[in-house]
């Protein structure tokens, strides 16, 4: 059987497909979108961010995010 970290059982609590799926809604990736462009978006990096960032127990803040600065893979 797995072994999980403490963070990465608070990323599973604290993420999740519908908190996911709203994220992408309010920032208007089309659900018609494939997984993968979903992923590779701003948006995700976004998600990704403010996940490990919560799960590490601080407070996250968008404006100041280091994925503000994420650009598309080429």
């Amino acid at each position: 059987m797995d072994k999980w970290k403490d963070e990465e059982l608070e990323r599973m609590k604290i993420g999740g497909n519908k908190r996911l799926q709203e994220w992408f809604d309010a920032r208007d990736v089309p659900r018609s979108a494939t997984m993968q462009e979903k992923y590779n978006t701003k948006a995700a990096a976004l998600y990704r961010d403010m996940i490990a960032t919560e799960a590490r127990g601080d407070k996250w803040n968008e404006a100041t995010s280091p994925a503000q600065s994420w650009v598309p893979p080429a």
